[in-house]
């Protein structure tokens, strides 16, 4: 027994002895090297020149943020916005665990593109991503309750558990409603809805959640969830969002459906047939 257990230790020494070296993932290229500006609500981390756009990232950081905070409600902590110029591709993300985190691509995307209708790059993708980061963390409830107790554990975030339509809908609502530009108010993206219209190929509540591989393809939770918050705000008023917004943070994951009942009155799927 003792002299397998030897034979054993031995070729485990060999095998990691004889193993190539293994370097650390990142998803940052390493010869970059980030600083923070820190503002009363976020860090903006910038690396190598990338310093102006970033003291402005963080002025309009706080802008939005002074404005969405009172309209729909305040993040669940302080925000790290990280601003990378290391692609070409035009995208931002953001997700509030396990730290409220925002990631933004410096390149701003072209007049062509289907998120090109901005002149201020920047605002529009802070907006968007912000919104995400205070629609996601948001708590309420017995939920708040057992997050003070467990701290910010998935399971704890209900938000998160909304359908696709939801989520990146009221982010690209409010994209537009902040700003005045982007998608909402741009005519090739309302187009392909208009389209719909007219086909009579209006898509239903089970099938705008992504997924979709004909047309309109990945663009339907963005299209019909970000008209949909429009008719909400422009039907209930834009404060009905944020009643919204803390009725589904109260429930359980995947139950949030219910909470259009008790702020609008009516079912989801009466205003979607609406």
């Amino acid at each position: 027994m003792v002299t397998a257990l030897r034979r054993a230790a031995v070729f485990l020494l060999l095998v990691a002895a004889l193993a190539p070296p293994l370097s650390a993932a990142t998803r940052y290229d390493p010869r970059l090297r980030f600083r923070t500006i820190t503002t009363p609500r976020f860090y903006v981390h910038f690396h190598q020149g990338e310093e102006a756009e970033a003291r402005r990232l963080a002025r309009i950081a706080e802008e939005v943020a002074s404005r969405m905070d009172a309209d729909l409600g305040p993040a669940d902590g302080r925000v790290h916005v990280i601003l990378v110029d290391q692609t070409d591709l035009s995208n931002g993300w953001a997700t509030p665990v396990p730290h409220n985190v925002i990631e933004i691509a410096a390149a701003a995307p072209p007049g062509e593109s289907i998120i090109g209708n901005t002149d201020d790059w920047l605002r529009l993708v802070f907006t968007h991503e912000y919104t995400h980061i205070v629609h996601l963390s948001r708590k309420g409830g017995w939920i708040g309750g057992l997050r003070r107790v467990f701290g910010r554990q998935p399971l704890l975030y209900p938000n998160l558990f909304q359908p696709l339509w939801q989520i990146e809908g009221i982010a690209t609502y409010e994209e537009s409603a902040y700003t005045g530009q982007g998608r909402v108010p741009a005519g090739d993206f309302r187009m392909f809805l208009e389209r719909a219209s007219v086909a009579d190929r209006f898509e239903p509540l089970d099938r705008v959640n992504g997924g979709l591989v004909d047309w309109p393809s990945g663009h339907a939770p963005y299209l019909y969830g970000a008209y949909f918050h429009q008719f909400l705000s422009d039907r209930y008023g834009a404060e009905s969002l944020r009643r919204l917004t803390d009725e589904t943070a109260r429930r359980l994951p995947y139950t949030g459906t219910r909470a259009y009942k008790k702020v609008f009155g009516t079912s989801l799927g009466s205003l979607w047939t609406e």
